[in-house]
């Protein structure tokens, strides 16, 4: 009889134990705690790019994050802006960011976040975020012969340097471009 009565006080100790442990991760459930980092509390972000200015119009938005996180949310609560069409997906342990053509506005300042883990549901959610500022307007650096030169031959080669590379004006030549390309005066 007394071992009988061991055995069930077991069963119910270890029924309650089961019991708590399901309440305490449904609460935890309801207040988002598990919403971000599903399996490790050491779960970071640890690199983001592109940074600074000057950046490309068709540049990728990378993160970089460190640990077992939700992806999908992650994914779904990615945000950028001034809005700019595209797709996210993940590349190894990297959400990447891929806007669709033509990019970027030229010479916008992006802002990116991305909510981060929070230690209880009593704590406000956090952003990770950075910037960006997209290239600006293409201008000219250089000109040769100076503006204000005199006495060049009329068969003189003329040199323009912009601000970043751009496309020859050959290949825009077989194009039969319409419209003046680049405009000299006096003519």
């Amino acid at each position: 009889m007394k071992n009988l009565l061991a055995s069930r006080g077991r069963t119910f100790w270890l029924s309650l134990a089961v019991a708590m442990v399901i309440a305490l991760a449904a609460t935890a459930l309801a207040y988002g705690a598990f919403r971000w980092v599903t399996e490790s509390a050491e779960a970071r972000v640890v690199a983001m790019s592109p940074r600074g200015e000057e950046v490309p119009r068709m540049a990728p938005v990378t993160i970089k994050i460190k640990g077992q996180v939700n992806r999908e949310f992650l994914q779904e609560h990615l945000s950028i802006w001034p809005s700019v069409d595209g797709s996210a997906s993940w590349k190894g342990d990297a959400l990447v960011f891929q806007p669709t053509w033509p990019g970027y506005a030229r010479g916008a300042t992006y802002a990116v976040s991305l909510p981060t883990p929070s230690t209880g549901p009593e704590e406000p959610e956090k952003q990770v975020s950075f910037s960006f500022t997209v290239e600006g307007k293409l201008s000219v650096d250089m000109v040769v012969p100076e503006g204000d030169s005199q006495d060049i031959p009329l068969d003189s080669a003329v040199l323009v340097e912009f601000n970043r590379p751009v496309a020859p004006l050959t290949v825009l030549e077989e194009e039969s471009p319409t419209g003046d390309i680049l405009e000299i005066e006096p003519a």
